[in-house]
């Protein structure tokens, strides 16, 4: 990144970042209540992968979505297709980035 630069947060359908740098709890959390307010859905699945923080910042996101009165659905660890699969037809998923890297990515689909 260049001098002066602000790190991008937001990709193309998720936001990504270091847990507990700039991906913090409380981000995760009203992340959870954005999503749990903009599509109010009845029901949201989560899922997350097998890195350390995955249950961290599924928990966060999850107290955010609740929080709305959005009904939650932890699948807990699943790659992104198998969760995909589960709601074939449903609301828009969240899942915890699978990539093999230290930052995480707050995905829907």
């Amino acid at each position: 990144m260049k001098a002066g630069q602000k790190k991008r947060l937001f990709g193309t359908n998720g936001i990504r970042g270091t847990p507990n740098v700039d991906l913090t709890p409380n981000f995760a959390m009203e992340i959870g209540q954005s999503i749990g307010s903009y599509f109010h859905a009845g029901k949201i699945a989560i899922a997350t992968d097998t890195r350390l923080t995955g249950a961290m910042i599924q928990a966060a996101v999850g107290s955010g979505i609740m929080s709305t009165g959005t009904e939650l659905v932890a699948l807990g660890i699943l790659p992104t297709p198998a969760l995909q699969f589960y709601l074939q037809d449903a609301q828009p998923i969240w899942s915890d980035d699978n990539s093999i890297t230290q930052s995480s990515t707050i995905q829907w689909h």
